[in-house]
């Protein structure tokens, strides 16, 4: 499980044939919970691959969650949820590629 301030996210998934799929994100924000389809686009080979990340995407103040996959020293974002008073939405022509801090 993934926190940030009020903010709480636990991913589920699955291991088929030794690879590692998404498929279900679950939002916690104070006592409210928001259920979320997340399949995954990309095969990951542990779970350790990928992770949740609450940042402030669209810059309106409020904390977006994206799921990255780390490539070398680079992460690359697969999916995006936009935070809309308290909703999040997913936003599915999102791309974004950052380096790593690391």
């Amino acid at each position: 499980m993934t926190r940030k301030n009020n903010l709480s996210a636990e991913l589920f998934y699955t291991v088929k044939e030794g690879t590692v799929e998404y498929r279900h994100l679950k939002i916690y924000t104070g006592k409210r919970v928001q259920d979320l389809e997340a399949v995954s686009d990309w095969g990951f080979l542990n779970a350790d691959e990928f992770e949740i990340h609450f940042e402030d995407v669209n810059f309106d103040g409020a904390d977006d969650i994206t799921l990255t996959k780390e490539i070398g020293m680079n992460w690359y974002a697969d999916r995006l949820w936009i935070n809309n008073n308290g909703t999040f939405i997913s936003h599915k022509e999102y791309e974004k590629n950052k380096k790593s801090e690391s």
